[in-house]
């Protein structure tokens, strides 16, 4: 999937991103990229960090606390390729 394929490839040139700075950059909205994402993370190319909050307002907005770093393939033995028909 192409939009896989542009995360990913953000991911490894600018990580760590926010959802909120990555949705941004892909011209899509938080909810849409998120489970994009989350599948990425269930093939073992993404790490997904999620913060509670920065300790004091909680006006932070939910795409603004979570922060997702690429995973090279040399850190990941078992990541799948994007190409490969098992990450459908």
């Amino acid at each position: 999937d192409q939009m896989l394929q542009r995360i990913q490839t953000l991911l490894q040139r600018h990580s760590p991103m926010t959802l909120a700075v990555l949705a941004q950059k892909l011209g899509s909205d938080p909810d849409t990229v998120r489970p994009m994402v989350e599948l990425l993370a269930r093939k073992g190319r993404v790490r997904i960090e999620k913060r509670s909050g920065c300790g004091g307002c909680f006006s932070c907005r939910p795409e603004e606390l979570e922060t997702y770093t690429y995973i090279a393939l040399e850190d990941n033995a078992h990541a799948v390729s994007v190409n490969d028909p098992a990450f459908e």
